[in-house]
């Protein structure tokens, strides 16, 4: 989402960022004190060999389970038939492994510096969960470097799964941003 405009264009008139970071704002806050990296073990973790997908299937997927019923901040974010959803898409073949290689290609070959330091003034909306377990809060700072036509709206009682947490926030916002003549 943060990229796609400078290569494309013509392909995105507006665009809603939902706890996602520009990649040089990640990279600034990774090189800016453990508390980041701390938070960031994941991204490293995936980076090994065929371990993270065993250890992600074991016990029925149980650490996804906890991911997605620990962390957010609305109790029942995540009903019983979400958590069996996730679980029967990411055990098709080859999907779980695709979920984590997204997170080996961002890490393994970065994006163009050139393309991140050019700013796109798309209009944007970031919405931000402030409780995310993930991705710090400074993470939603200072974006306008690089999108200088941005509105941030940060959601005090949200996680890192902000449109679960606050679905009706989220939607309200989304619908405002995308009919307004920004």
């Amino acid at each position: 989402a943060w990229l796609l405009p400078l290569h494309y264009p013509e392909m995105v008139q507006k665009r809603v960022i939902l706890n996602a970071p520009h990649p040089a704002a990640l990279r600034r806050e990774l090189h800016r004190g453990v508390g980041q990296l701390m938070r960031s073990w994941y991204i490293f973790f995936f980076q090994l060999p065929l371990f993270p997908e065993a250890l992600m299937r074991a016990g029925d997927f149980t650490l996804l389970r906890r991911m997605l019923t620990r962390q957010p901040v609305r109790p029942g974010a995540f009903s019983a038939d979400d958590l069996a959803r996730y679980r029967q898409a990411l055990a098709q073949p080859g999907a779980l492994t695709a979920a984590i290689n997204w997170y080996r290609a961002a890490f393994r070959r970065p994006p163009q510096p050139e393309l991140e330091d050019v700013p796109c003034d798309v209009p944007t909306l970031v919405i931000w969960g402030e409780r995310d377990a993930y991705l710090g809060p400074r993470l939603a700072d200072g974006l306008e470097r690089w999108s200088p036509n941005l509105r941030v709206e940060r959601i005090p009682d949200a996680s890192h799964w902000v449109q679960n947490d606050a679905p009706e926030r989220v939607n309200e916002l989304m619908i405002a941003f995308l009919r307004s003549n920004v």
